[in-house]
């Protein structure tokens, strides 16, 4: 069997660098340790409280520490196309069986339980609160417990690949993967599987490719771990509060300053929420630091302002 050898650093290298399907490209690195894997890696790494695992062709999932210590290797069943998602404590949840296998693993790799699905999961486990966590199919939705228990399924339209994302309140954002009228369209779930809400979240494609030429460009981030805020009612009140502008101005709403001084080198006004606080941005520059229940107000403040300049 075609072996591997995975070289990596203790400080996580791996994870700046890119997944090719064959194992892991490793650029410009250090490498302090090497290991020798069964095998080719089938899906991409992921980080656990102390280290990282892998699966291989050989049919293994193998946890790691980030000295490089096997923490163990677990032999799995019907896994040729197998993927998993690290949970909260270091549970991992393995799909294998044509995708409609779940298995939840403990720390130490042995498994607590293993279930069949009614429907083909697409991405990987995803962990949420409470000590439950969510599997996706292409147009399907669950919510189980770490005790195995499907808390509830929903169905829903097609989903886009985009990672689901579960809000402070505990409600989830999951983005469709068609659009509506050109724009994308996400759907905000209750902890309960109950549909709160349709959101549409982004502006024409014409418009992000610059082809159109006129009307507010919303440019805004599809949520991530750093996310403190409730950034998709922000986007609604932006849109509306927009929506009457011709002016062809690219404004950008984003969840964190890591992501909003990339997008406000671009943009013509920028607001980026923090932990109860964020920033106003205007062609780059900071224009004010406020608490989070002011910055939407004179976030549309500086719009309106930018729209005059343009109609001078």
């Amino acid at each position: 069997m075609k072996k591997l050898v995975l070289a990596l650093t203790l400080l996580f290298t791996f994870l700046t660098t890119s997944f090719a399907g064959e194992g892991i490209e490793l650029n410009n690195i250090n490498a302090t340790w090497s290991r020798v894997l069964p095998g080719k890696l089938i899906c991409e790494p992921k980080t656990t409280s102390n280290g990282f695992a892998v699966i291989t062709d050989a049919h293994s999932l193998m946890s790691f520490t980030s000295q490089g210590r096997i923490v163990y290797e677990k032999l799995l069943v019907r896994a040729n196309q197998a993927f998993f998602g690290v949970l909260q404590n270091d549970l991992i949840a393995v799909i294998t069986g044509s995708s409609k296998r779940l298995t939840l693993l403990n720390p130490d790799g042995r498994e607590l339980w293993t279930t069949q699905t009614d429907f083909k999961i697409t991405q990987s486990p995803v962990s949420g609160r409470d000590g439950r966590f969510f599997v996706r199919g292409d147009d399907v939705l669950a919510c189980y417990s770490i005790n195995g228990i499907q808390k509830w399924k929903i169905t829903t339209p097609l989903q886009s690949k985009i990672e689901l994302n579960e809000l402070p309140n505990g409600s989830l954002i999951l983005m469709l993967r068609e659009l509506d009228g050109g724009k994308t369209k996400a759907l905000r779930i209750s902890p309960f599987g109950e549909l709160e809400e349709e959101i549409k979240v982004a502006k024409a494609i014409l418009q992000d490719a610059g082809v159109q030429k006129s009307g507010i460009n919303i440019i805004s981030c599809p949520t991530c771990g750093r996310l403190q805020s409730d950034l998709v009612s922000a986007i609604k009140i932006v849109e509306e509060q927009t929506k009457h502008i011709k002016a062809p101005l690219n404004i950008s709403v984003m969840g964190c300053v890591v992501n909003a001084l990339g997008e406000a080198k671009g943009a013509d006004v920028a607001i980026a929420f923090g932990k109860g606080n964020g920033l106003v941005i205007r062609h780059g520059e900071i224009v004010a630091k406020l608490k989070e229940s002011e910055l939407v107000e004179r976030f549309l403040q500086e719009v309106e302002d930018e729209v005059k300049n343009y109609e001078k």
